[in-house]
This record gives C-alpha cells, structure tokens and sequence, in this order.
C-alpha cells in the first residue's frame, strides 16, 4: 500500500508541476483574497440567527442586504476575468524563463487574454451577475481561452516578420517592447474573432448555454430515480472540478426534480400520509453536499486533522467558518481542489460516500424523510436536526462527514508529500544560490519572476514576522586561544528555526534580510542581544571573554549605525575593546557550529 502511495504521489506531483496546472493553480491562488471577502458579505447576509436579522434590519432598514449582495455580486462576476488574467501572465513567465530570446510580455500576454475572453465570454442580456459568463460559471472556459491565447501569443511571436522592430532614443525603454508585441497581438485576437464571428454567424450557442444544454441531455432520457440522483451528483461534481458553477448549470434540473420532491414530501406531511422522496432539494444541501460542492466540510477536517503543512492548515483554518455556512470557495480555490489531480477522485465521490450513508439510514426508517425548507446557509448539525426534525438527523451527519473525513484523509497526506517534495527541490536550489553568491555581487532572489523568487518572498514574510515575534536568537561559538587552549572570545551566530522548513542557513537569512531591507534593524539586534549576554556573563563573573558579532556591509551605509552601537555599550556598561565587530558579506556569516 505504501508503495501505491509513493507511486501516486510522484506522477501526480509530475503532473501538478506542469506549466498548464501551475498556471491553473496561479489564477485560483490570485482569486483567493476576493473569495474570502465575498465568503465574508455571504455570512453577513445569510447569518441564520433571528436575533441578528431583526437587528440589521431595524438598525440599517429593509435594504441593509444591498450593501453584501453588492459585494459578493461583483467579485464573483470577475472571478474568471482575474483567472484569465494571472493564467496568461503565469504562463509567458515560464514561456521566458526557458528562453533568452522570443520572450514575450508577461503583461501584455495578460491583456491579450482580458480582450480574447471579453470575446468569448459576452455578459447575455447586459447584465452581469454571477451566472454570467465572466463569473463563476464561465472558469472552465477562461481557463481554456488562457490556454489558448497563451499557445498563439508565444507562437506568433516566435515569427519573425511578425516582430516590428523599433529603436527610441527616448528615456521610455518600453516602447520598443510594445511595438514588438503589436503584431502578435493582432494576429491572436484576430484568430478569436474570427472563431467568435462564425459561432454568430451560424447562430451556434455560446460556451456557456452549449454546456447547459449538454449537461441536461441524461435526465431527459433516464427514467429511474436512484439514477437519475447518482448522475446528478456526479455531473455536479465533475462541473465543479474543471470550474463549471454545478449549482447554477443544474439549478433547472434542480427544480424539476428534487425542488418538486421536497414540495411533494411537504404535501404529504400535510395530508398526514407518509412522505415518498428520499433525495429532496434539502437532503442534497444537507447531507450530500455538506459545507459545499465536495463535501467540503470533510476536506477541511482533513486539512486540520491530517496535513502536517502550516500553509495547507492555514487554508482549512480560514475556511472551516465559511464551510459551516455552506460556502466553500476557499477550499476550493485556496487549496486548491479545482483542477487539482490530487483530489478529483475524494472531490467526486465523498458526495457519494456521505449521502449514500444518510441514504442507507433514510431506508432503513432511522432517518426521516425530508419535508421542511432550510434554508442553504445554515450551519451543519442545526441544519441535519431543522430538515429531520430528529436528533437521529445530527447523529448521521456526523457520523457521515466523519466517513468522508477519512476518504479525503490519504488524498491530503500524498498532497502534503508532494508539497513537501516540490519544495524541498526549490529550497535546495535557493541555499545553493546564497551559498553560492558572488560576495561583491547584488542580491537578486525576492525579483525574481520564477519559484526560487515565490519561495524567497515567502521567506521574506516570514522573516519579517519571526523577527517581529522575536523567534530568531543567538547561538556562540567559542575563540580559544591555541596557546593557552582558554577561550578568549565567542562569535555570536545568527539563528532562525522556521515553523515549517527548520533550520535556516544563516548566509540565506542574512541575504534576504539585505534585499528586503530588514537588515539594519536586525543587524542592531544581534549587536544587542550580544552584548546583553556579555553583561550577564560579567555579572556572573566571566570577565576574560570577548564578544565578536557580525555586520553586513550594507550596514555600513547607515550614518546612525556608530552612535546606536555607542548607545548599545553604554546602556550595558560594556567597554568598547570588548566587542568585536566582524564587517563581511552575508556568504561570510555560515558557520559550521552545531544547530538546535
């Protein structure tokens, strides 16, 4: 089983390295913070407490849901233009890290995109909302326009009479880097023109309506209903994977079937006969699709209860409350499970799992039907004990999102390890590069457009933090004297143990520190700290010890950087001949001293 596992983890960890996938992954990351706050207006809406509705209302009037409707309305009518947008980008990136030449624009690319998807994707009516095309609903084919677009700007560009060549003597260097990029430009919306030009002039139905008029096509031919459910929830889920808003491509087929269920159930209940539909527009939202497309809620639990990876955890932290609201796009977009090899096969069948359990105890008479409307926002348990009217509701939702917890449970540890597998080949590379830096060179990691600069930005952050947080400390490496064999001094060493990567090599840490301008700062903390040891190693009666600490040369520039040192050894009453101050470039500072 192992084995498997290891097998599984190495080809689909090939495969979410492609350019196509990263680039996928790009445009679902760069959503996430509009995500969260539409996710945030959604609970300020929906919040199904009585108290708080009444207070709203009378504080801010009848209208006061505008303002959230506003919010949420419009990040999710963008969502696939910013997907577009950070696709393009991504990919011509990667286009020019392997080229040093016919290298393209990344933002150009990016605006070629924007005008191609604006063409293929025309809001219906005027009006755009979140079932428009540009929204929620149209991600699978911005992805596949960015594709596209991608593949013929970088192609044409290769061209070389599609490139005009212009030469300025102006002090505006980019000019020449537009013009060049005219032609292929031009050559790439012209190819979606024309394709969007045919579909209007043979009066062929757009992306989005071809798709619903596709996805319907089952359920006007399958007649039995256990059937007919198990498509549905698998159409769902596999509209939701590839970027398809499931909810809304079905919602008619919603209707007519399980929205009818649920009213027939009601209607029975009423007459005082028994209810006769299993699966209702209500046991869909409570107890298949439990904290959203997927069985959200399950995957979340997974990410906090399995993964050992802080940014994998963080993202199940930020989106457990949301989930027990039902809303589960930061799960979705933030892990992400869209497109994400390692959880199509937990993302479409925990639906299956978790409502085939609450189905199995609805056969079985421990269940109750479903007969009531509740509404789709309200948190899990309260919702299994509102649709059942029985506490037998709550135990078998919980019993069933436990179920689904565990099918998502190895999907999230092989995630992890690739993670880990990917990062560890980036990590080692940027500890190459600081170890290997030119001491007179200029540091350039946290500008770079490729993963070594992503991971050194990362670092940077969370440098920044650790520093403020006060976690990096001082380790001591004994001068001894080789004719007494005493220890005359100590060279006080830089540390930083990160939460997640361990032990940072010092020369990494100080080189960072440089570029991103905490050096300074951090530097006068190391002098501090050093010379506050050497007050309590005097106090306690070691006086014969010199400290010696290193300062970057670029240190050197601060004119304050004397005077804050003076200040330094007067506040701790330490004389000057007593530090020692070792001025090196950042590759100078290793040290082969051991590391807790």
């Amino acid at each position: 089983m192992n084995i498997f596992w290891q097998h599984f983890t190495r080809i689909f960890s090939r495969l979410t390295e492609s350019t196509i996938l990263t680039a996928i992954r790009s445009g679902f990351v760069m959503t996430l913070p509009m995500v969260m706050v539409g996710a945030l207006a959604l609970i300020i809406n929906y919040m199904p407490i009585p108290a708080y509705q009444e207070f709203m209302q009378s504080t801010f009037g009848d209208s006061w849901h505008n303002f959230a409707h506003l919010v949420y309305n419009t990040i999710m009518t963008i969502i696939s233009v910013v997907i577009c947008l950070s696709m393009c980008y991504t990919i011509a990136v990667k286009h020019n890290r392997k080229r040093s030449v016919a290298r393209v624009n990344p933002l150009i690319a990016s605006i070629v995109g924007f005008t191609c998807l604006t063409m293929v994707m025309q809001p219906t009516k005027g009006i755009m909302s979140i079932s428009s095309p540009t929204g929620v609903s149209g991600i699978f084919v911005a992805i596949l326009t960015s594709l596209l677009v991608s593949v013929l700007f970088i192609n044409f560009n290769k061209i070389k009479f599609s490139k005009l060549h212009f030469f300025t003597d102006e002090a505006d260097f980019s000019i020449p880097n537009m013009v060049s990029a005219l032609v292929p430009a031009m050559f790439t919306i012209a190819v979606f023109a024309t394709l969007q030009g045919i579909m209007l002039l043979l009066n062929l139905p757009d992306s989005y309506e071809l798709t619903e008029r596709l996805v319907r096509i089952p359920f006007e031919y399958i007649q039995d209903t256990k059937l007919v459910s198990i498509v549905y929830i698998l159409i769902m889920q596999i509209l939701w994977f590839f970027g398809l808003h499931g909810a809304n491509i079905l919602h008619s087929v919603s209707n007519d079937l399980y929205v009818t269920a649920l009213s027939d159930n009601m209607a029975a209940i009423t007459a005082g006969e028994p209810a006769v539909h299993v699966v209702t527009s209500t046991f869909l939202d409570v107890f298949v699709f439990t904290g959203g497309a997927g069985a959200a809620i399950c995957a979340i639990l997974a990410t906090l209860i399995f993964s050992q990876r802080v940014s994998t955890t963080k993202i199940g932290h930020l989106s457990l409350i949301p989930s027990l609201f039902n809303i589960s796009e930061l799960i979705i977009y933030g892990l992400p499970i869209l497109m994400n090899p390692f959880f199509v096969i937990p993302f479409i069948i925990s639906p299956f799992i978790v409502g085939g359990v609450a189905y199995l105890f609805t056969a079985l008479g421990v269940l109750p039907y479903t007969y009531t409307v509740v509404e789709w926002v309200t948190p899990p348990l309260i919702n299994a004990y509102l649709a059942t009217g029985s506490i037998a509701g709550v135990v078998v939702q919980v019993v069933a999102v436990a179920i689904g917890t565990m099918v998502y449970a190895p999907f999230v540890i092989a995630y992890d390890s690739s993670k880990n597998m990917h990062f560890k080949k980036v990590y080692k590379n940027l500890i190459k590069i600081a170890a290997e830096r030119d001491p007179h060179g200029i540091a350039a990691l946290l500008t770079r457009e490729d993963e070594i600069g992503a991971a050194s930005r990362a670092l940077a952050n969370d440098l920044y933090r650790a520093f403020e947080k006060q976690e990096l400390y001082l380790e001591f490496q004994p001068q001894i004297t080789i004719k007494t064999g005493k220890v005359s001094g100590v060279e006080a060493l830089l540390r930083w143990k990160h939460e997640s990567y361990g032990m940072i090599p010092p020369q990494l840490t100080v080189m960072i520190a440089e570029e991103s301008h905490l050096v300074d700062n951090m530097g006068i903390w190391v002098i501090e700290e050093a010379v506050k040891y050497l007050a309590a190693w005097h106090a306690a009666g070691v006086t014969d010890v010199r400290m010696a600490a290193n300062i970057s040369v670029t240190q050197l520039a601060n004119n304050d950087l004397p005077q804050k040192i003076a200040d330094i050894l007067k506040r701790y009453s330490i004389a000057p001949h007593e530090l020692e101050l070792e001025v090196t470039e950042s590759i100078a500072l290793s040290s082969n001293a051991s590391m807790n």
